[in-house]
């Protein structure tokens, strides 16, 4: 089934990958004083991730578990050297670190320029942190001139990126290898000024270069790890979610931000073993190229304008309150999203969530449908204001209790999503009708996602982030901490003033903070 739902959900989809496949993590804001502390950071970022990677081929990282349950660790093998190629109708995934010559460098994006500081020539084993940082200011200082933003292409839907594809392919191959090749992209931008609050200024700028993509070409989003530094601190990684979930791309975060503030005041030594300097993969451009680039960059351009996203941190309760109510802290969340919803926009929506898999071998993910006949009824009768404590208190535990249910059975392999694709696959590999079933307008009236969302949480400060998946809809991640919960909100922007991240996150916050103070009341009235 894993092959079926990434073709389906990922390589056959023909969108753009930013906002509406390719999640994002955010790290803390950083502070730089000098270039030089710059440097020495972004050299730390790739370090960490390397090294990471090298733990799991070793088989050295610990086992995942929920409860006593042992997780696949297939997907740990997915994320480095890995690349999404376009092509007509199908996109294609290259997995390069299980060749016979799996490689050993990366690639470093700066001012639109792709630069390789580590080739394969110049050495056969993965690269350290203290030989990449010289490496590093060599790339800075070859860069400082701003070169065609060719990384725009890899932002358009992607039967147009195959076509201007097959074009830059002419006379590029030996550069398009190189950087498919590599073990991951590492983006480095200059500064750039600050419009925005930072919480909004920072999911938009991880998902999409900024208010009007001021860095979309310098970008690749077809490779799968993505990890990028901008001069105003910004630190994080951009997700190509075809081969990997967030369940084992948060450890590798968790991994980085800790070496980060581990050895955050020590400096690399300006040492390389490398003899020869890095060099600048130098694409040929025609003219039929460059108006690709063009096209993709307005394209782009467009797309960052109408993404309205914020991240919002509420600070009242965490978890642990929710732990003392006897209730689950995440079917909490996903009935206060419900009701969120309702109270903007006179409903209950079809709600997707994310449940991990991975108790099976070769593991995704199944569909937790949040949207429930308990949650519908908790949420209807909620916003009449005449229920009583007791009666809120019935219907609320019997909407929680409810996606509760589903969540384990979803996490079990007990959902409808994946064994309804499955059987839709099965049908079609067979040259079978398809069944009437998947063409209901209720069923696929059931898979439009006016709310996707997803629990992804850290050891660290870290937030994942990632766009709607329909116009009239919003994308939640959020982490569920001890003393707090952290989201990201992100829809698409409109004139309706009803219909934005800020008044969702608004509607939020009320309805986090009426029914965290009616818990509290019905436990001080037990007392």
């Amino acid at each position: 089934l894993d092959e079926w739902w990434m073709t389906s959900a990922y390589l056959d989809v023909r969108t753009p990958l930013p906002v509406h496949l390719s999640p994002v993590g955010l790290f803390p804001q950083q502070t730089f004083h000098s270039e030089e502390e710059f440097l020495s950071l972004v050299a730390k970022t790739p370090f960490s991730g390397v090294s990471y990677d090298a733990h799991g081929r070793r088989q050295a990282l610990p086992p995942d578990t929920a409860g006593h349950m042992a997780l696949d660790m297939s997907m740990y093998f997915r994320m480095f050297a890995v690349h999404r190629v376009p092509r007509p109708q199908r996109d294609e995934l290259f997995f390069y670190a299980d060749g016979p010559d799996p490689p050993s460098h990366i690639v470093v994006m700066h001012n639109n320029r792709a630069s390789d500081p580590l080739s394969p020539k110049q050495g056969g084993r993965p690269f350290k942190e203290r030989e990449l940082y010289p490496q590093l200011v060599e790339v800075m200082e070859r860069s400082r001139s701003v070169g065609p933003p060719l990384g725009f292409l890899t932002t358009n839907d992607r039967d147009s990126w195959a076509q201007a594809y097959e074009r830059l392919a002419i006379g590029n191959e030996d550069q398009l290898e190189l950087v498919q090749r590599s073990i991951l992209i590492l983006c480095l931008d200059e500064p750039m000024t600050l419009m925005k609050p930072w919480e909004i200024h920072n999911p938009l700028y991880m998902l999409v270069g900024g208010p009007n993509a001021e860095y979309g070409g310098n970008r690749w989003y077809d490779k799968t790890l993505q990890f990028v530094v901008g001069a105003e601190g910004n630190v994080g990684m951009i997700l190509e979610h075809s081969p990997c979930d967030g369940t084992v791309v948060v450890p590798l975060l968790d991994h980085t931000f800790t070496y980060m503030k581990k050895t955050s005041k020590q400096t690399p030594e300006s040492a390389s073993r490398f003899n020869e300097k890095p060099f600048e993969i130098k694409f040929e451009l025609s003219a039929e190229t460059l108006a690709d680039i063009e096209q993709a960059k307005t394209k782009m351009e467009k797309l960052a304008r109408d993404v309205d996203v914020i991240d919002y941190r509420f600070e009242e309760f965490g978890k642990n309150f929710i732990k003392t109510c006897k209730l689950s802290p995440d079917s909490f969340i996903q009935v206060s999203l419900q009701l969120t919803f309702y109270r903007l926009h006179g409903h209950t929506p079809s709600t997707y969530e994310s449940a991990s898999t991975r108790m099976f071998l070769l593991g995704r993910t199944e569909c937790i449908r949040s949207q429930s006949m308990e949650s519908d009824a908790f949420c209807r009768e909620y916003v009449k204001g005449k229920l009583n404590l007791s009666e809120t208190e019935v219907l609320l535990r019997n909407a929680v209790e409810s996606h509760k249910e589903y969540a384990n059975m979803a996490m079990y392999g007990k959902g409808v999503d994946r064994v309804l694709l499955g059987l839709k696959k099965i049908a079609e590999e067979n040259n079978r009708p398809v069944p009437e079933l998947f063409r209901d307008p209720g069923y696929l009236k059931g898979l439009t996602y006016a709310l996707c969302t997803s629990q992804v949480t850290a050891r660290n400060d870290i937030l994942m982030s990632f766009g709607y998946i329909v116009p009239g809809g919003y994308g939640v991640c959020y982490s569920n901490q001890d003393n707090n919960f952290r989201f990201s909100i992100c829809t698409k922007r409109h004139d309706n003033e009803g219909f934005t991240a800020e008044g969702f996150r608004r509607t939020l916050q009320l309805t986090l903070d009426e029914l965290g103070n009616k818990l509290l009341m019905l436990q001080t009235a037990k007392l």
